[in-house]
């Protein structure tokens, strides 16, 4: 069997999408509440409030809270500040994405929540 794996989606004329590939980007059950908007936003607020700057992208931020939430539910500290329903809708679909692929728009080079995803679905016992 292979590994599952990430897959990056594009609008490119003629792409299609992989097969043994399950689409997990925003639109989907599985999507990931946080977006870079938000992020960024709590990012801005923080550094003002501490006067200094972060050194964290609203996309790392938007992925761990996403992986503190799937992980941890009710015990993640980012559990109340996000659309929680939308995580139990994900966690109660887990097992449909062990071993598929993955698919979403965010480049393969740069944190996504589909790696979290990956990393859970594919663990023994989820």
């Amino acid at each position: 069997m292979t590994i599952p794996q990430r897959v990056q989606r594009r609008r490119t004329k003629g792409w299609r999408m992989p097969d043994n590939t399950i689409y997990v980007g925003r639109g989907s059950k599985w999507g990931n509440p946080y977006t870079l908007e938000i992020m960024q936003k709590k990012i801005d607020e923080l550094a003002g409030l501490f006067e200094t700057e972060s050194s964290i992208s609203a996309r790392e931020m938007a992925v761990e809270a996403f992986r503190c939430d799937m992980k941890y539910g009710p015990e993640s500290a980012w559990w109340w500040y996000g659309p929680h329903m939308k995580i139990l809708t994900a966690l109660k679909h887990l097992h449909d994405l062990r071993g598929k692929n993955l698919a979403c728009w965010c480049p393969l080079d740069q944190p996504c929540h589909a790696d979290v995803l990956l990393e859970l679905a594919n663990t023994e016992g989820s």
